[in-house]
């Protein structure tokens, strides 16, 4: 069983990656599905695009490649705004319509 701390961290990387995503990185086409500590040093983003975008190979590529690049810049973020002792290593996975 997770431990309640490992909630309320996932909740504040959820809204804080949210915002990144619409502000700084201009992607408003990117959801935030669901974040989970993995552990106290891992954490799993679920995100999916928009159904106002085509989910084709390359839309999905370039998207990941995107948040890959961006992704320092995400932990500055997180750093920034939060105040939490380590900030976690973030991993991003796309969800696609059909892994509901």
């Amino acid at each position: 069983m997770s431990h309640p701390r490992d909630f309320k961290i996932a909740k504040q990387l959820k809204k804080c990656i949210s915002e990144y995503i619409v502000t700084d990185l201009d992607a408003p086409t990117i959801c935030i599905d669901e974040v989970t500590m993995l552990d106290r040093k891992n954490a799993q983003i679920l995100y999916r695009l928009n159904h106002d975008i085509a989910e084709t190979e390359t839309n999905i590529l370039n998207t990941h490649q995107r948040i890959e690049d961006s992704l320092c810049k995400i932990r500055k973020f997180i750093a920034q705004k939060l105040n939490l002792k380590a900030i976690p290593k973030l991993s991003f996975s796309v969800l696609l319509d059909n892994d509901i």
